[in-house]
């Protein structure tokens, strides 16, 4: 997938892809400059796909991403609000 929308660019990253019955469901992160992970600038960003190579980015509005938090193995992101 391009990273070609405003906010995107070479710090978007930690693409996580999850098949949701027919469907491939991408989660991102999105920043428009480099820092430190969990920063005020990080979003967290969608889209979909029916076959996992061509995406489809909804018109959905970036949700602030307002910390990350490790417990054990697993990760939680705790999201603010949308843009």
């Amino acid at each position: 997938m391009r990273f070609e929308r405003p906010r995107e660019g070479a710090h978007s990253a930690y693409c996580i892809v999850l098949k949701d019955s027919e469907t491939y469901k991408m989660y991102y992160r999105d920043t428009p400059e480099s820092g430190a992970d969990g920063n005020a600038g990080d979003y967290a960003c969608y889209a979909k796909s029916d076959d996992g190579i061509h995406w489809e980015k909804p018109n959905s509005k970036p949700v602030r991403v307002r910390f990350v938090m490790k417990d054990t193995d697993l990760f939680s992101i705790k999201f603010n609000e949308s843009i």
